[in-house]
């Protein structure tokens, strides 16, 4: 089971690649916290992280906490004991 509750934050543009995030303007994978690059992909591998990776609509930067009333990050309907509804 993960750690986090939600995915990490990435930059708008960017995509998920789960130990860290593609940036397709400088073709790197680039570690969650911005600091490291991780690696460089192929075109192939490019392709397929643009059609099965999360992409990210934050505003550009990396934010320092999650923001729990972000709606992205929090189910759409709850019960009211509190998990999301199943019907």
């Amino acid at each position: 089971m993960p750690k986090e509750k939600f995915p990490p934050p990435i930059p708008k543009g960017t995509y998920d690649y789960g130990s860290g995030y593609f940036d397709p303007a400088t073709e790197q994978i680039v570690s969650y916290d911005g600091k490291e690059v991780l690696g460089y992909v192929t075109e192939g591998e490019e392709k397929w992280i643009k059609d099965h990776c999360r992409k990210g609509f934050e505003d550009g930067s990396l934010p320092v906490e999650k923001n729990p009333d972000d709606p992205d990050l929090v189910p759409v309907s709850k019960s009211p004991e509190g998990g999301a509804d199943s019907a």
